[in-house]
């Protein structure tokens, strides 16, 4: 292996993740964040409205554990899930937080969290964005189901870096994450991101209007 040319390393807590949680949920579009909002004042508004009238409590309970899962997500669900799958290596659990995360760049990308260590090349990596404490960037992992993809996303934290600067990195990794295809631009990401979240943003929708529907019909 040749020598590695950066090295990130940082803790990773539950606040760290929760905040990854956040970012990756706003990522998913301005117009599902609105869809979603809406969708939100809407079955508050029709709660009350079809308490009043006692109808559809199944549809409402439904669409509120639905709501409360995506709200919960970032702030609960997300962290919790992410910790736990650092946590075991070999069917066994890490006893000891915050987990060590190293990443280096040499020839290969090399992600070690804890005890468990994976390797991309970079070819794999579709997107990065920087901020002013942040460097991120999407690794494409596997579809999921259909037209859903998997992405590991990836933070950098600026002034973690062990091996090399941020600027320097930035230069290095553009430049080799682009060499056989093209990075995805802001726009083409922004899509794949909304097509991942349609099929709920179509949920939310369908339901909405099916409650308004079946409440117009009382009147």
């Amino acid at each position: 292996m040749d020598d590695i040319v950066f090295e990130n390393r940082y803790e990773l807590t539950k606040q760290f993740l929760r905040g990854m949680a956040k970012l990756s949920q706003k990522r998913g579009g301005k117009l599902n964040l609105w869809i979603f909002y809406c969708a939100t004042i809407v079955l508050i508004i029709l709660c009350i409205a079809n308490i009043i009238i006692r109808q559809s409590i199944l549809i409402r309970t439904v669409y509120a554990l639905v709501i409360f899962w995506v709200t919960a997500y970032p702030y609960f669900i997300a962290p919790a899930r992410y910790l736990r799958a650092f946590s075991k290596v070999g069917g066994e659990k890490i006893s000891t937080y915050p987990i060590i995360r190293t990443i280096r760049f040499d020839e290969i990308i090399l992600i070690q969290t804890g005890a468990t260590a994976l390797s991309f090349s970079y070819d794999r990596v579709r997107y990065i964005e920087e901020t002013d404490e942040f460097i991120y960037f999407w690794i494409e992992y596997k579809n999921v189901f259909f037209w859903i993809e998997n992405r590991i996303e990836i933070a950098l934290p600026k002034n973690s870096f062990t091996i090399g600067n941020p600027n320097d990195f930035l230069a290095f990794f553009y430049e080799k994450c682009s060499e056989k295809k093209p990075l995805w631009s802001e726009k083409e990401f922004n899509r794949r991101n909304f097509i991942d979240m349609l099929p709920l943003t179509i949920f939310y929708c369908a339901t909405s209007a099916y409650m308004i529907y079946q409440l117009l019909g009382r009147f």
